[in-house]
């Protein structure tokens, strides 16, 4: 009995170093301050297929626009990025720009802001923070909260996913999300 116990002991402690161990998907997210944009090093495959990504936006309370991109478990990184257009033809809109793997194509689209647009907050997650996921999960990978003359709201991520009715009461919220999904995902 105790041989046995021993032998359990030392299988948990050297699985990890011969590789054995069950490997996790993980996104480790980066701030690009100068670029305005956020970064996630994605390591998916092992549990998860891909990722649907939406983007939603919320106005007063309702969603009036959302753009889905898929990615498969190939992806390496995202890149979230979005710009509010100020020039006259374009004023209003943000574009909301994803890339994969560093390819610019994948870029989701552009969301036309309601009148008044006074500046944004964005939130994502802290710098180097890595996040576990499995298949069935779901996260907002980014938010921007707009101030439409009663001053901004800062958000965080994690709370819109622990309450969600958090944007049925916002002036004006753009949320990104992923959801993992099992198996082999749609091309990106």
């Amino acid at each position: 009995m105790r041989n046995r116990a021993i032998l359990a002991l030392l299988l948990a402690l050297l699985m990890p170093l011969t590789g054995c161990a069950a490997k996790e998907d993980t996104l480790r997210f980066t701030y690009q301050q100068a670029e305005k944009a956020a970064e996630w090093e994605m390591n998916l495959g092992n549990s998860t297929g891909g990722a649907v990504i939406t983007a939603e936006l919320w106005h007063n309370g309702e969603m009036t626009q959302s753009e889905l991109l898929e990615i498969d478990r190939t992806a390496r990184k995202l890149t979230l990025s979005g710009r509010v257009e100020t020039n006259k033809e374009a004023a209003g809109r943000i574009n909301v720009h994803l890339g994969v793997d560093g390819d610019n194509y994948a870029g989701m689209a552009c969301f036309d802001l309601p009148p008044g647009n006074l500046g944004y907050s964005f939130s994502g997650y802290q710098d180097r923070e890595t996040l576990k996921v499995k298949a069935g999960d779901a996260m907002i990978l980014g938010a921007w909260s707009f101030d439409l003359g009663d001053g901004v709201r800062v958000v965080d991520c994690q709370r819109l996913m622990e309450s969600p009715e958090y944007l049925t009461t916002s002036s004006c919220t753009l949320v990104v999300r992923a959801t993992f999904t099992e198996g082999q995902s749609g091309a990106r």
